[in-house]
């Protein structure tokens, strides 16, 4: 009889001990799911700031283009304009980099669950939110210093004293400085029909070209494809846009 006993306990402990694991892959299963909603949801909340900050530069360049306007015509309406401007492009970008700190504070939130190697693992939740993010901080640093951000300036902006909240990786970098063409491109439209947007749409225009000029030698290799044909077909339209402004100008002259 101590046989039979003896084996019913040993299938008992090995069932439990199988339950025990299957238990341990559940909450393992649930906390993975759980942490990745969290930063999927972190990722849609920082990819609407960032958004509203890119409007937030449109609207300032925007009045900083037509008190532009206003203050060549010269009279006293003008001088009065200028009084009352709003803020100089330079004060626009820094405006927008200010704005961002909130989506910052959510970068910072997303510290614990992106430690060590789980950054990778979870680098698709994040990846969206961290694009418009590089796209609003280029465009700031643009208007604010007319350069393109670096990618040290970008993982510097996602540090703090304790270290970076997570790695930008170069692909990330790069997919969201491409994006910034986009803006560029609305920014020299709405300038191009205020007094010197003309000169305005070249200076945008010769910028993504230097640009493009930068980045060929990481694309000759056929690396960040996607990247390089979104600057190309933004970068026609750039060039297209600047030359048809002198055209029509020199049209009119005649």
């Amino acid at each position: 009889m101590a046989t039979p006993s003896t084996g019913s306990g040993a299938t008992m402990g090995s069932r439990a001990a199988i339950v025990h694991a299957f238990d341990g892959f559940r909450a393992e299963l649930d906390e993975h799911n759980d942490r990745r909603e969290r930063l999927i949801k972190a990722s849609r909340d920082i990819t609407i700031l960032s958004k509203k900050t890119i409007f937030l530069l449109h609207r300032l360049a925007a009045e900083d283009a037509a008190a532009a306007g206003c203050g060549a015509a010269g009279d006293d309406a003008a001088a009065d304009a200028r009084a009352q401007s709003p803020p100089s492009l330079a004060a626009a970008g820094a405006q927008g980099r200010a704005q961002l700190a909130g989506v910052q504070a959510l970068f910072r939130g997303m510290r614990a669950d992106l430690a060590g190697a789980r950054f990778w693992r979870y680098q698709g939740a994040v990846s969206p939110g961290l694009q418009e993010y590089i796209e609003a901080l280029a465009f700031a640093h643009y208007l604010e210093r007319g350069a393109l951000v670096s990618r040290a300036e970008v993982q510097a902006s996602l540090s703090d004293a304790d270290g970076a909240f997570f790695p930008v990786s170069l692909e990330e970098y790069l997919l969201g400085v491409s994006d910034l063409t986009g803006e560029l491109m609305r920014f020299a439209i709405t300038a191009i029909s205020r007094r010197g947007g003309r000169t305005k749409a070249r200076e945008v225009s010769d910028f993504v070209r230097d640009c493009k000029a930068g980045a060929c030698r990481g694309f000759a290799f056929g690396v960040f494809a996607e990247a390089k044909c979104v600057v190309d077909l933004k970068l026609h339209f750039l060039f297209a846009l600047s030359w048809g402004a002198q055209t029509l100008t020199g049209s009119r002259r005649t």
